[in-house]
């Protein structure tokens, strides 16, 4: 009860988010059935976030980055090839 004595329940907003509306306000066949236990963990750390972070994107950035360093390899020794034949 708030503090005029009144039934409250939680509810969602179109939105998500949550807010308590009157009791009264709804008609009066109108039942709770089970109470809302809501836990809110705490906020990660920073090397949770970085792993949660290359747990979902580690591979792709994997396969990008040794594309990248091997077509960089590539170039590079045959810049230098070239050099040593001229």
């Amino acid at each position: 009860m708030n503090e005029r004595g009144i039934v409250q329940y939680p509810s969602f907003d179109e939105y998500g988010f949550l807010y308590f509306e009157d009791f009264q306000n709804h008609p009066p066949d109108y039942t709770i059935i089970t109470p809302v236990e809501i836990v809110v963990d705490p906020p990660l750390s920073a090397e949770q976030k970085f792993t949660s972070f290359w747990n979902t994107y580690g591979n792709i950035i994997t396969v990008f980055g040794g594309g990248f360093a091997g077509g960089f390899a590539g170039w590079f020794f045959g810049r230098i090839e070239s050099k040593k034949k001229h």
